[in-house]
């Protein structure tokens, strides 16, 4: 069973089932913390922060095994494409490593939803976003004007 992260002696820790793993990568999607595969639309923000005291993230994008030779996090960045993301966080002597990932990001279509009326009335969509995913369902409701 998974915990939520908690805090330590001020070190922010990860558990999952009986082992505590300090320093785990905490990978955000449009500022939300993955803990299993996404689906965004058009594009989504991801970012990424470690407990370790100074420490470092490295991590990949093809979903193969990050180490400290992969991409060094240096801040966020936008995907437009579906990607696998794994990290890999180091404490600042490198003494303590800590995983996480492989989260899957899936990124798909979106449209907008013109709604329009010829004459009085209203026309409704719920639910009323800018955009809708790919697949998305929509209920339009159209109320005539009385009389």
């Amino acid at each position: 069973m998974d915990i939520p992260v908690g805090l330590t002696d001020g070190v922010a820790i990860a558990v999952q089932g009986d082992v505590v793993n300090v320093g785990t990568p905490d990978i955000r999607a449009d500022g939300v913390t993955l803990i299993e595969d996404v689906i965004r639309g058009d594009q989504s923000t991801i970012s990424m922060s470690t407990s370790f005291p100074n420490g470092t993230v490295f991590y990949t994008t093809d979903g193969s095994d990050p180490s400290f030779a992969a991409t060094p996090y240096l801040g966020a960045f936008v995907i437009t494409q579906s990607t696998t993301i794994r990290a890999i966080a180091y404490s600042v002597d490198f003494s303590q490593a800590a995983e996480s990932g492989p989260f899957r990001v899936q990124i798909v279509p979106t449209y907008s939803l013109a709604k329009a009326v010829g004459g009085r009335g209203m026309v409704a969509a719920f639910p009323d976003l800018l955009r809708y995913i790919s697949g998305a369902t929509v209920t339009v409701l159209a109320t005539p004007a009385a009389g």
